[in-house]
Formats: structure tokens, C-alpha cells, sequence
């Protein structure tokens, strides 16, 4: 029988009986010296790897086997602290950092077991530890910029969160390499109770921007945080109009992403620019045809409260029709009805009554929810003389 065996996945029998736990199988595998105990998977993964997010009784019985390389790490550049810190297992940590184990060590991305345990499950009493051992550097960031806070909003956990807003030393307004803070991720995140408790904090900038000019407001629309959106909206000193590098206003960012009841949300608000055009002439019409959001149009043509030129040209040249166009999908047939009545004069010197000469087939379904748009941006239709042909 051949005891170094492994699977296509590179997983040996002493591998794969840790992961499952069976410790008596594991004994009995450790007892032959055949079997290799440094064997890894196709993801460099050891016994001893694997057992640091497993059982620490397993865990410790390889660490302390004269043949187990106790210095290995996965080929991501994560050893043992690091995979039972990102997992939750707290005993594992605490029997590590008892052996002197560099609490500081850096995987292939510059996490160390602090930042991997809130990338993680983040258990608050692993946190606590790892942040509490002598040594630690609490205020490390990985490649990215990133620190704990950061992947505390970022992944939900919120007693971490709570927990690190009482040091004295977290830096909650820090910028990671893309320019956001702690607080574009929690927006971006979308639990409200985080948000909150970081928005309320004495020291956070709530009024952060990216590079790009991007405001909390708008990160929340373009990760479609309805919940966080609408938080926002209902604090005082949050601009609604604020715009971006390119001129682009939260009504405009959603026009565009497509998100419906966001865009109602924020379309409510009593002080919205709802005609705001950013620095390429795009109005909500043509920001909402020119990347196919349907709902977004239709809902513009239903709303008598909306003063939109559907004639509106932007810095190249087209209009919100010639947009849809070039998306072919019924946007087209909507913004092709409008500039056929503008084409035949019917919205001309304030008419608002106009007879369309329609041929229903030209519409592939809802025919009743075409011709109600074309009301309500045209005023009041005679269709006397629409028939089928």
C-alpha cells in the first residue's frame, strides 16, 4: 500500500483525515514513519496548515511531531497564526503566540494574522488577542492600504468595529491606495448599525472624498446600498448636490448604474437638481439611455415633476435617443416615438395634443405602457387615429 498517495488536488490521507477531524486516524497515520507529514496540496497546504484552522488538540500533536516543519507557510505566503486567526481559532492563536511565533509576519499581500482575522470570521476574542499581544503593530496596512477598520466595515463585523473605535490610537479617517477611508467602505458595505456607529464618531470625516471626487453618498449608490443611501439622504448636512471630478451628482451616478429605488430615493429628496447636467452635458435622460437603464427612463417619463430635453446634446454630439440606439433595446422604441413627434411638429409652439399615427406592431409587447410614456412626456394624446395594421 502506498501511504504517499495523493489525490488530483494533491490531498494525502494524513490531509484529509485532519480536515475531517478524525484525530484516532490521524494517530494512527503519525505512528508510521512512511507517512509524509509535510506533504501539501496543490494550494501548499500541510497537515499542520490545514489543523491550525481545524482542532487544536489536532493541531498541537503535529506541531510537536519531530518530523512536522512547523515554519511552512501556503503558497499565498500564510502560516499557521495567519490561518487560525483568519478562520476563528482562538486556541490556536493563543498556543502560538505562546511559542513566540512572529505575530507580525506578512502573507504575499501584507496581511498579517491581525488583518487576516477581520478579512476572516473576525471572532472578536481572536481580535482581541492578537491586538492586545505585545509587539503587535496595530496600525499596519497590508499592499493595498488597507487596516483593521478598514476590513472591519468592509466585512460586517461589527463588534470589531465598536472595538477598535474605542482605541485611542485607530486611525479612522486613513487613506488606503485608492484613496477611500474607513467610511467609503463601511457605505460600500451596507450594514447600516456599522455605518452609523462610524458615521457618529466624533473624530470620522463624514464629509471624505476619493481622488475622483467621489462623496460617501456616492459610493453608497454605486454599490446599491439602498438602506445606507437613504440614512444618508435624511442627514442635514449631507449635499445631496455635491458633484464629482467629472461633474457627476449622486441623481446622475444612479441614472447610470440603474438602480430604480435608489434613484426614486434620492429623486424625493426637496433639494435634488433634478436637470443637473455634469461637465459632458449628460443629463439624467442620457446618462440612464446610454448605459441601457430601462426602469430609470421609463420612471423619468412618468414623473410629471421632471423638466427633461429629450433634444439635450452632450460633449460628443448625441442625444439620450442616439444612445439607445446604439444599446438596441426598447429604449429605442421609447426615444424613437419622441423624436418622431418632434420630427412631425406635434410638440411644436407648446402644442400638447397631437394625433400619432402609430403602427402597434412596431412594438415588440406592452403596447398600453409605450403609449402611456408618450403621454406623460407630451401632454395629452388624441389616438382617434392609431388602429392596428
Amino acid at each position: 500500500m502506498n501511504r504517499r498517495a495523493y489525490d488530483r488536488d494533491g490531498d494525502t490521507a494524513l490531509t484529509i483525515a485532519v480536515w475531517h477531524n478524525h484525530t484516532e486516524l490521524v494517530h494512527f497515520l503519525l505512528s508510521d514513519d512512511d507517512t509524509d507529514l509535510n506533504a501539501a496540496t496543490r494550494t501548499g497546504e500541510t497537515a499542520l496548515l490545514i489543523a491550525a484552522t481545524r482542532c487544536s488538540q489536532t493541531f498541537q500533536f503535529l506541531y510537536w511531531h519531530p518530523r512536522t516543519a512547523r515554519d511552512i507557510t501556503r503558497n499565498d505566503g500564510r502560516n499557521s497564526l495567519m490561518l487560525a486567526a483568519q478562520s476563528g481559532n482562538h486556541d490556536v492563536v493563543e498556543f502560538l503566540l505562546k511559542q513566540g511565533v512572529n505575530v507580525n509576519s506578512r502573507d504575499k499581500f501584507g496581511n498579517t494574522a491581525l488583518l487576516l482575522c477581520v478579512m476572516g470570521t473576525g471572532d472578536l476574542k481572536t481580535f482581541q488577542t492578537l491586538h492586545n499581544q505585545d509587539g503587535v503593530n496595530r496600525m499596519i496596512t497590508n499592499n493595498s492600504g488597507m487596516n483593521a477598520l478598514m476590513w472591519a466595515v468592509s466585512t460586517g463585523h461589527c463588534e470589531v468595529v465598536e472595538f477598535l473605535l474605542n482605541q485611542p490610537n485607530t486611525e479612522v479617517n486613513l487613506m488606503d491606495n485608492a484613496g477611500c477611508r474607513a467610511l467609503h467602505h463601511a457605505a460600500g458595505g451596507g450594514d447600516l448599525d456599522i455605518f452609523q456607529t462610524l458615521f457618529s464618531h466624533p473624530h470620522v470625516d463624514q464629509k471624505v472624498r476619493t481622488p475622483q471626487g467621489f462623496s460617501v453618498l456616492m459610493v453608497a449608490c454605486f454599490k446599491a446600498k439602498e438602506n445606507v443611501v437613504k440614512f444618508l439622504l435624511s442627514q442635514k448636512d449631507v449635499d445631496v448636490n455635491e458633484t464629482d471630478n467629472e461633474g457627476n451628482t449622486a441623481l446622475l451616478h444612479v441614472a447610470s448604474e440603474g438602480n430604480l429605488e435608489i434613484f426614486k430615493a434620492i429623486s424625493e429628496h426637496s433639494e435634488v437638481d433634478k436637470i443637473v447636467l455634469n461637465k459632458q452635458g449628460q443629463d439624467v435622460l442620457i446618462c440612464a439611455a446610454r448605459n441601457g437603464n430601462s426602469d430609470i427612463v421609463k420612471f423619468v417619463a412618468s414623473c410629471s415633476g421632471w423638466d427633461v430635453d429629450q433634444t439635450q446634446v452632450d460633449a460628443t454630439g448625441r442625444t439620450a435617443l442616439q444612445y439607445a440606439q446604439e444599446g438596441g433595446d426598447w429604449v429605442t422604441h421609447l426615444l424613437n416615438a419622441l423624436q418622431v413627434l418632434l420630427d412631425s411638429g406635434g410638440l411644436q409652439n407648446g402644442m400638447t395634443l397631437c394625433r400619432i399615427y402609430v403602427v402597434y406592431n412596431f412594438f415588440v409587447s406592452g403596447e398600453d405602457l409605450w403609449i402611456s410614456s408618450f403621454v406623460i412626456f407630451c401632454g395629452p394624446v388624441d389616438l382617434s387615429f392609431a388602429r392596428r395594421t
